[in-house]
């Protein structure tokens, strides 16, 4: 059996609190597995409502076909999170002055990025809420 990672070695932006009910998934297996492992303690339910999603795509099109799938499932309050590999240190420290493909294709399906987070030192994961209506 796996050792169990502690709250602490998430990251601290991500807010998972003990007992958050998270979804994984996502065709990028190497990004799956890191974000796995980091929320090994996190409730993972097979339907109902969740705190937060975090989508491993391979293109920009699944991560927008499962924010949308998971819509009704996550709260006013909920986040999804997009983990996918670092292209640049661009990915995390400039997302304001030039939106990638991503953060252009979610602002349409009405969301709205509010943070980016390394993780590990091969991804980042972009967070993204639900514009206020």
């Amino acid at each position: 059996m796996a050792a169990r990672r502690s709250d602490a070695s998430m990251p601290r932006e991500w807010r998972i609190m003990p007992g958050a009910r998270v979804w994984v998934g996502g065709l990028d297996v190497g990004a799956r597995r890191v974000v796995e492992e980091l929320l090994a303690g996190a409730v993972r339910p097979p339907e109902g409502p969740i705190d937060a999603a975090f989508i491993c795509p391979a293109a920009v099109d699944e991560a927008v076909y499962f924010a949308g799938k998971l819509r009704p499932r996550i709260g006013c309050r909920g986040a999804i999170w997009i983990v996918r590999g670092y292209v640049s240190e661009h990915d995390v420290d400039d997302h304001e002055r030039s939106p990638s493909s991503l953060g252009l294709a979610f602002k349409a399906a009405g969301l709205d990025e509010f943070a980016r987070v390394p993780v590990g030192d091969s991804f980042v994961a972009v967070g993204f809420r639900w514009q206020a209506v």
